[in-house]
């Protein structure tokens, strides 16, 4: 056996355990031989690796020869591998873990790096196959001649925190299922809603897909939308303090159900100031908020584990601490790169810690050649222009050169701030489940063992079973706290639960409790959920209690109360009819308004209204119930109608009609109530009254507009008559004949307005009373025109030019001649009248198909806007044509009497330009 002269080999010096075991080893039996052979860089790593506090695997050449220090020896287990593996091949140390191990260690010859954080590599340890998690990095070590030689592995077991952080969420998550809460996210990125189903159920949905935040508040309450987007936007506003706390109401997506929720979370802000994270909590809180109690939960916020920085190495040389070495880790943990910090002194090239005790500390380690081990210590590093306190663990480990001296210190550091705040985050979240467990609405209890002995009771678990203090239950058994339970099957539930693994839940189960001094029974429901050990063992069970003991006994009574009203309301003589939900189901039906109906019970029972009745639909009542049930107030309808199918036929009818709200206990609108009343008949009768009273009205009307008219009118042509008659007796003289043809002439054109006054009042009485009837006769419609406008020349105003022409088609047609002519006088005699002297008015007609098409087109004053939809109206006269006389019947006579040839009048205008009416007439038949 070849023993290693530690005074030969300076390298080999000290290094605890494995230093010695190192030195005593027979190399000549392994691939690399003794050490007087290993190149210096061997020699070089080995020396730093066995000083290392820090743990420290090393693989060397092409077999991949094994070296490790004291701090990595616990990893290998009281029994397994150790001390085969020092100097074994790596293959034959490492049969389970080689696929995973052997492709990083080839990227790392290949002149890369490796690393991992938590990363589960099962060894082969105590006997067994263990899972156990690192956290390591693989870094290149290179040869004398610049070629990978070797692998180093800075590493960390990183096993009991993993199993710690596990249990620790599965804690919280099976306390957030026992507090009935859910957990939601909401991304800063793509906007998307993350919820579990429990939070996804306070939103009406039954699948927990992420959804769009847009979407989700779709489903919030109206009144209460703009309250949670403000609440939100400034909880995600970093200029807050990233809190977010609302209580507000939501409307089922699914199932229309109103629910009050309380939303909780709070924002995580990088430090530029950006939304990392916007996260929390969600239960319903309906109950608390109806019956007004203040519910305050705590909630733990699930916050992630901040990744922990790869170990850093780095080498300083002589008293100014010249930074020789400094891997990519340590240069990450510092804030630099290798180009700003290789070559410098430390100091030089981290100014900020400087004054911090660093100086001291390796001062220490070089002049007392004692390593210095730092655990949690605090510093202020820049870092991107930040100063940012970090936590680490490192050690300052003297390196002596071969004449013993210490020149160099070697530092491995890592980063502890995520473990310090994973610590803080334990304690915090474990004294955050006691407080929730002390504070849950519901009653709460642990039994532990095969006994069911009491643990734990929150305060209203104790009420519910009738004791007042703690000390009456922990500690004891199940039965022996409560012996009323026995016979009662409690006990042999809990054991099925401890026995099976499985969980069971029960409702409404009725169970007999001694409670204020005698045996009462009650109704609850209850869940018993296994507790498993770190071994996935049971060891005890969960229990989870609500009384429901007043809502059932309540239901009991609505249930015969609803009995006894439904007798009442099927024989009522009133029509009655209860409608449930969104879809308005029938629910009730008494005798009554089936016969409104026309249906029997059977077959409106349990129908969507509209399906049962589908000829309601349109009318007008899908609007008017879905008001009612979204706003809780009654609509009271009277005379509202309504056609329903009866006896074969669409029945149209009228009905006095009242919706009533009926409310659940939580207020929310669920049925409406009808009652109707037809009254038809009433409204029937009535109408016929108000249609001849109508009629009666406007034929008084009629008549005193006559009246009026014909007082007016007449006066005028009457006075002119009487005067010229008057006055002509006057005019004897030879030289006098014009002076009486000027009055004839005046006499004349007052007896021709008489004439025309008379004609337009008996048009009207016909029309009114409907003796007009069409008499068509053929007419030559050039010749006719012609004629007209030759004796429209004695009516026309002086210096005015008539003008007639046909456009186009044949000329002899078959129309009612009289009533065409009455159309054109009085619409030829407005355009003279409603135009200046030496003015052109020009009357067109033509024949298209079956069609008289006629046109007068005039230059007079126009008719404003504001009157053209009146114009027709009998009576009316425009604003602009006070100063001229008329009776407003000449349009309306017009109009009348193209509707009787089944024709149609347009007319356009413009003020001061003139009016242009267009006539299309159906021409008649022979046969006709």
């Amino acid at each position: 056996m070849a023993v290693t002269n530690a005074d030969t080999w300076a390298f080999l010096v000290g290094g605890g355990e494995l230093g010695e075991l190192t030195r005593t080893k027979d190399w000549s039996q392994t691939p690399i031989g003794l050490p007087e052979q290993w190149p210096q860089s061997l020699r070089t790593i080995l020396g730093m690796v066995l000083h290392a506090q820090a743990p420290m695997f090393l693989w060397w050449g092409t077999e991949l020869i094994q070296f490790y220090n004291d701090a990595y020896r616990p990893s290998l287990g009281i029994t397994g591998k150790h001390p085969t593996a020092l100097g074994q091949c790596g293959r034959d140390c490492w049969p389970e873990t080689w696929p995973t191990i052997k492709p990083l260690i080839d990227k790392v010859l290949a002149g890369g790096s490796a690393g991992a954080e938590n990363q589960l590599i099962p060894i082969y340890r105590n006997g067994r196959l263990e899972d156990v998690y690192w956290s390591f990095g693989y870094s290149p070590i290179w040869n004398e001649i610049g070629q990978v030689a070797g692998v180093l592995v800075i590493c960390q077991e990183t096993t009991q925190k993993v199993v710690v952080a596990r249990e620790e969420q599965a804690r919280f998550r099976f306390a957030m299922e026992v507090a009935q809460f859910g957990i939601w996210e909401v991304d800063p990125v793509t906007n998307l809603v993350h919820w579990d189903k429990r939070s996804a159920g306070l939103f009406g949905l039954t699948s927990n897909q992420a959804i769009p935040y847009e979407t989700a508040i779709r489903h919030i309450y109206p009144d209460d939308l703009n309250l949670v987007n403000e609440a939100v936007r400034r909880g995600m506003d970093p200029q807050s303090d990233g809190q977010y706390d609302l209580i507000y109401r939501t409307i089922g997506a699914e199932d229309s159900l109103l629910r009050w929720v309380r939303f909780r979370g709070r924002s995580v802000f990088n430090q530029a100031g950006e939304l990392n994270r916007f996260s929390g909590i969600a239960h319903e809180v309906t109950h608390e908020v109806l019956a007004r109690q203040a519910v305050e939960a705590n909630a733990a916020y699930l916050q992630r584990v901040f990744r922990s920085a790869a170990i850093g190495m780095a080498i300083f040389e002589g008293p100014h601490f010249v930074i020789e070495v400094a891997n990519p880790s340590v240069c990450a943990i510092w804030g630099r790169t290798e180009f700003e910090v290789l070559g410098k002194p430390l100091f030089e090239a981290l100014p900020e810690a400087a004054g911090q005790g660093f100086e001291e500390l390796l001062a220490g380690v070089m002049a007392t050649r004692q390593p210095f081990v730092g655990r949690e210590l605090p510093a202020i590093i820049n870092r991107l222009g930040q100063f940012t306190t970090v936590y680490f663990d490192f050690v300052y480990e003297p390196l002596p050169d071969d004449q013993g001296q210490v020149n160099r210190i070697l530092v491995t550091a890592s980063d502890a701030t995520e473990r310090r705040q994973v610590r803080q985050h334990i304690e915090a979240s474990e004294a955050n489940l006691r407080s929730l467990f002390a504070q849950a609405p519901v009653a709460i209890c642990i039994l532990r063992g095969p006994e069911l002995i009491y643990q734990m009771a929150n305060e209203l678990y104790l009420t519910i079973v009738g004791r007042s203090n703690l000390e009456d239950l922990v500690g004891k058994s199940l039965l022996k706290a409560l012996p009323e339970l026995r016979e009662q099957g409690i006990d042999a539930l809990i054991k099925g639960v401890m026995s099976t693994g499985i969980a069971f839940s029960a409702t409404e189960r009725s169970v007999d409790l001694w409670r204020n001094g005698q045996l009462e029974t009650g109704y609850f429901n209850f869940i018993y959920e296994p507790l498993r050990d770190a071994d996935q063992s049971i060891a005890g069970v969960f229990v989870t209690v609500t009384e429901v003991t007043q809502q059932i006994l309540a239901r009991q009574r609505v249930e015969a109360n609803e009995a006894y009203l439904q007798r009442i309301f099927r024989h009522a003589a009133v029509t009655l009819a209860i409608f449930r939900g969104p879809e308005f189901i029938i629910e009730l039906a008494n005798n009554a308004v089936c016969a409104v109906w026309g249906r029997t019970e059977a077959q409106v029972l349990g129908k969507p209204l509209f399906e049962a009745l589908p000829e309601l639909i349109g009318q007008g009542f899908e609007q008017l119930l879905t008001d009612v049930l979204q706003t809780g107030v009654p609509f009271v309808g009277v005379e509202l109608p309504a056609t329903i199918h009866r006896n074969g036929l669409l029945i149209p009818g009228y009905y006095n009609l009242v919706f009533e709200p009926l409310f659940e206990a939580d207020g929310r609108a669920s049925r409406i109530l009808q009652t109707a009343t037809e009254v038809t008949e009433l409204v029937l009768a009535r109408q016929q009254t108000d249609k001849l009273l109508d009629r009666e009205r406007e034929l008084n009307e009629l008549k005193s507009n006559f009246v009026t008219l014909a007082s007016h009118e007449f006066r005028t042509p009457m006075g002119t008559i009487l005067s010229s008659a008057s006055l002509i007796g006057h005019y004897n003289g030879p030289n006098e004949v014009d002076k009486r043809d000027r009055h004839v002439q005046r006499i004349k054109s007052a007896v021709h307005s008489l004439t025309g006054l008379l004609n337009d009042f008996l048009s009207l009485s016909q029309m009114e009373q409907a003796t007009i009837r069409g008499r068509p006769q053929p007419i030559d419609i050039k010749l006719f025109c012609a004629e007209l406008m030759e004796d429209m020349q004695d009516v026309i105003k002086p210096g005015q030019r008539l003008i007639y022409q046909h456009q186009s088609g044949q000329t002899t047609i078959l129309l009612d001649g009289q009533m065409l002519k009455n159309i054109l006088i009085n619409l030829l005699v407005n355009a003279s009248k409603y135009s200046t002297d030496e003015k052109e008015i020009e009357l067109m007609t033509a024949v298209a198909g079956e069609q008289l098409l006629i046109t007068v087109k005039d230059e007079g004053i126009g008719i404003p806007d504001t009157d053209k939809d009146k114009l027709f109206i009998s009576f009316f006269r425009s604003r602009n044509v006070a100063h001229v006389a008329g009776t407003g019947l000449g349009l309306y006579i017009v109009k009348r009497y193209v509707d009787l040839l089944g024709g149609t009048i347009t007319f356009t205008s413009e003020l001061d330009s003139g009016t242009i009416f267009t006539i299309q007439l159906p021409l008649a038949t022979q046969s006709q």
